[in-house]
């Protein structure tokens, strides 16, 4: 009836560690967390781009950045199933590139049809 008791009156916390040995996964959230956190900035920058050259109706750029970014994604996609312990950072680092190649090349669109710099 003890047994009962204690876990009765235990509290719930927002994350159940019950199954964490040690932190680790604890740490690989929080590494997870934040390389998700560090592609934001690039995120939006990358989808104002979008909003700008679709403004523009530039369909044919859109395209060709979006497969030429793919060329940035793929090798760490790929890097990341032949190396399991990349785990779910790699897969947010490999976003992150296919942004910033987005990124780059929209920006570079933007620049070559109004010589103004897309973003400061």
């Amino acid at each position: 009836m003890a047994a009962q008791d204690v876990s009765e009156n235990r509290r719930p916390s927002a994350v159940d560690r019950s199954g964490d040995r040690g932190g680790s996964i604890s740490m690989v959230l929080a590494v997870a967390l934040l390389v998700a956190a560090l592609t934001q900035p690039m995120a939006a920058l990358a989808f104002v781009l979008d909003g700008l050259i679709l403004g523009l109706s530039d369909y044919v750029a859109m395209r060709r950045a979006m497969i030429l970014a793919i060329a940035a994604y793929v090798p760490v996609a790929a890097l990341v199933l032949v190396f399991h312990p990349l785990g779910l950072p790699g897969i947010w680092v490999a976003l992150g590139l296919w942004l910033a190649a987005r990124a780059a090349l929209l920006g570079r669109r933007w620049q070559a049809q109004f010589g103004l710099p897309a973003a400061s």
